[in-house]
């Protein structure tokens, strides 16, 4: 079974004329908000080692633990 908090990364197929917002993930009551950031980048940033472009996405990052060494 999939840890959706930990392994699952979004793809989004913009601009397809049938694709889904990111922010339908915000809809979805059963995840936490640590895997709804996780799923909308955060274990992308600590899978990739990406570095936050913004002081507001490294606080996000070290808020949900993902903020690569």
């Amino acid at each position: 079974m999939i840890n959706a908090e930990t392994q699952l990364l979004i793809h989004r197929d913009y601009p397809h004329w049938d694709f889904d917002l990111p922010s339908s993930i915000y809809d979805l009551p059963f995840l936490s908000e640590k895997a709804k950031h996780n799923i909308l980048g955060g274990t992308a940033a600590r899978l990739f080692k990406l570095k936050p472009r913004q002081r507001e996405a490294e606080e996000n990052l070290i808020k949900h633990g993902n903020l690569a060494a």
